[in-house]
């Protein structure tokens, strides 16, 4: 894939007069000597040429490695804040079964610093707070999910991570955790509800877009 498109020049215009390289003026229709009309080539050799000629020390990048290759760093401004509140979808009375909070989109990846959730209505309590991981981007081990915090005493509150200590957990994981496309922020209710329940949600992170041609 080229690095640059190619930059089309303009076809010479009908009575346009102009000065050539030489300084000599150029007639209607006539384009400078040199110019023609049709596209720039060679664009996607710039950074390469632009290359060859930098010396960081006393020998040249072309003298270390002719057929060298360049990567070019990922900006850190590419990534911004991200903050997602919302509330899930309807939990049924003494449900334990896992419930969706947020899906990395197909064409992002983020760092999760932060999540809270709490019962937005109902009465079914908090139990667990899961990240579930996307097929195809990372090892197989039999696992596709890993609980982040598990209440001893399930409550209305869950906030992941808690740095003060003000829950009580069983085991926790730390973060920041960086989640690829397709991850799922998942929590899990005690099921010990008489009602239908939601729980709402602030998700804190960073978020960049992706664009590559294919996926793992």
């Amino acid at each position: 894939m080229a690095l640059f498109r190619d930059i089309p020049l303009p076809v010479a215009i009908a009575g346009a007069v102009g000065r050539g390289a030489t300084g000599a003026v150029v007639g209607a229709g006539v384009q400078p000597p040199g110019l023609t009309s049709g596209v720039i080539p060679g664009l996607d050799n710039a950074v390469p040429d632009l290359l060859r000629n930098y010396n960081p020390g006393e020998v040249g990048i072309a003298q270390m490695a002719p057929n060298i290759q360049v990567v070019l760093p990922y900006p850190e401004w590419a990534w911004w804040s991200k903050l997602i509140k919302g509330v899930t979808s309807d939990i049924p009375a003494a449900s334990a079964v896992l419930v969706e909070l947020f899906t990395v989109p197909a064409d992002r990846r983020m760092w999760l610093d932060s999540c809270w959730m709490n019962r937005a209505s109902g009465d079914n309590t908090i139990n667990q707070f899961t990240i579930e991981f996307p097929t195809g981007y990372y090892e197989t081990s039999g696992y596709d999910q890993i609980v982040m915090a598990n209440l001893t005493s399930p409550t209305t509150d869950l906030m992941w991570p808690d740095t003060r200590g003000q829950q009580t957990l069983t085991h926790w994981a730390p973060g920041p955790v960086l989640l690829e496309p397709g991850s799922r922020l998942l929590v899990k209710p005690q099921g010990d509800g008489a009602g239908v329940s939601k729980f709402g949600f602030n998700i804190l992170g960073r978020i960049t877009k992706l664009v590559r041609e294919r996926t793992p």
